[in-house]
């Protein structure tokens, strides 16, 4: 199983149809629409990509809690009293409220979040796909209000199976952070953009393809 993560600030985003999208990544779903989004996003890392879904913070919550929570593991203290965060390091369940907290702060850095989120994302798939605990709920995701996604509702048995034939597979999560992944992090002199991250597409494309393929 294979994760990568693009940080949000990343800019000039190939589209797959001649076009760069300058402004920063976490822009082209709103912007341009969730399928442009996944096109740009297998343009950037030169890869083909199935399937798109998207939901919001509510329902993710609401995901963890459907399960009983999930179990992670904190690498450091985080203490982010702004939206509830206080953790010690080591073992720790979280709830709804505290997985979307915990994949929300920024307290130590963007790459890190992004790290907490791959971290979630893994523990909550396998526990929607456990036999004596989340397929049972399998047929709730439908009710997701927020849910938007081209996979169709015959796929799911299939992709159940997939999951829980993989629940014991190995895992490569990794964010595509500066210095490797990136020709320049910071403030962009000139320009209005911001703090931005100007992406090493090639180094980007050559770790998808070797850990995902073409």
């Amino acid at each position: 199983v294979v994760a990568l993560s693009v940080p949000r600030d990343t800019v000039d985003i190939p589209l797959g149809d001649g076009r760069v999208y300058r402004g920063k990544i976490n822009g082209i779903a709103d912007e341009l629409w969730l399928d442009a989004a996944r096109n740009a996003m297998a343009a950037l890392l030169g890869i083909e990509i199935d399937a798109y879904l998207k939901i919001d913070m509510d329902d993710f919550a609401w995901m963890v809690d459907a399960v009983g929570g999930v179990d992670v593991e904190v690498a450091a203290r985080l203490y982010d009293p702004r939206i509830g965060v206080d953790l010690q390091p080591g073992p720790a369940h979280l709830d709804g409220a505290q997985a979307l907290a915990y994949v929300r702060t920024r307290s130590d850095s963007d790459y890190a979040r992004a790290a907490r989120a791959q971290q979630v994302l893994v523990e909550l798939a396998r526990r929607w796909v456990s036999p004596g605990t989340g397929s049972a709920r399998i047929g709730l995701l439908t009710h997701l209000g927020s849910l938007q996604t081209d996979i169709e509702l015959r796929q799911l048995p299939t992709l159940i199976e997939i999951g829980r034939r993989s629940t014991d597979a190995s895992v490569t999560a990794i964010v595509l952070e500066p210095p490797r992944y990136a020709y320049f992090v910071g403030i962009e002199p000139g320009t209005a953009r911001g703090w931005v991250m100007i992406p090493n597409v090639a180094e980007m494309r050559a770790l998808a393809r070797s850990l995902i393929g073409d």
